[in-house]
């Protein structure tokens, strides 16, 4: 991984937190050979721009995540546009997209594909949201890498 991923970063404490996850989740790829890129403050200050926290190539298999980080495995709400970058992202790349959740309490991540998240509508519009109930059918970090394509 290159020095993206050793900057300081300013900012809010969720900021810290998600460029945290981001950070652990793409040192577990790189060791096991994939060639990943971060994407600083994809979620921020990235109107024109469509792009996820993290890419992850190895020998032709492209995965995209939106990383998310809690303390314990609560509810999660995900921007409806956050959502729908990745997946178009993953479209134009060919890849498999994910939203990746670190949870702290279990010390595990899970991994939910886009066909799994619930859409629901709002006072503010449209926002995709990750129940507790989901978690159990989540996929796990290995699952994820050891899928054959």
């Amino acid at each position: 991984m290159y020095k993206v991923f050793r900057g300081v970063g300013m900012g809010s404490e969720a900021y810290k937190k998600g460029k945290q996850a981001e950070y652990e989740l793409g040192k577990r790829l790189l060791r096991l050979g994939f060639f990943v890129m971060r994407a600083p403050a994809s979620g921020r200050r990235s109107k024109r721009f469509r792009y996820p926290d993290l890419v992850a190539i190895r020998k032709g298999r492209v995965l995209l995540f939106e990383v998310k980080m809690r303390k314990h495995r609560d509810t999660i709400h995900i921007p409806y546009r956050q959502v729908e970058n990745l997946r178009y992202a993953s479209e134009l790349a060919g890849g498999e997209p994910y939203i990746a959740v670190y949870i702290q309490e279990d010390r595990r991540w899970y991994f939910f594909t886009l066909d799994r998240l619930e859409l629901q509508q709002h006072e503010k519009g449209k926002r995709y949201v990750i129940t507790v109930g989901m978690y159990e059918k989540a996929k796990s970090f290995e699952e994820i890498v050891e899928k054959k394509t």
